[in-house]
């Protein structure tokens, strides 16, 4: 049974690292997407790396902050703003929200 354990978990630290390898290069061109944030936060818990564990959370969770001060989200006229619109699902999800309505304003 150990051995089993110890070869499920070697399994899991390599997925971590193709995990991180790929969020890193994911990073360099969408640095706020928090669908990749949220995988980099878990892959860093599963190698039991909790310094880059909790930086990660905390980039994620100031992300979220940002987007909720943007705006009230209850008006046309006091939207969430976010950096691209494939955000918008994330940061909703966060707020177990579902949009049931996609538009995209602009100035």
């Amino acid at each position: 049974m150990a051995l089993l354990l110890t070869a499920y978990q070697s399994n899991l630290d390599e997925k971590a690292d193709e995990i991180l390898e790929l969020a890193g290069k994911v990073m360099k061109a969408d640095p706020f997407s928090l669908s990749n944030i949220n995988l980099m936060t878990y892959a860093y818990g599963v190698k039991g790396d909790k310094e880059q564990e909790r930086i990660s959370a905390d980039r994620f969770y100031k992300i979220v902050a940002t987007i909720e001060g943007s705006g009230t989200g209850k008006k046309d006229s006091e939207p969430f703003h976010v950096l691209r619109f494939i955000h918008v699902n994330d940061f909703l999800s966060t707020m177990h929200l579902v949009a049931n309505k996609r538009t995209v304003r602009t100035k």
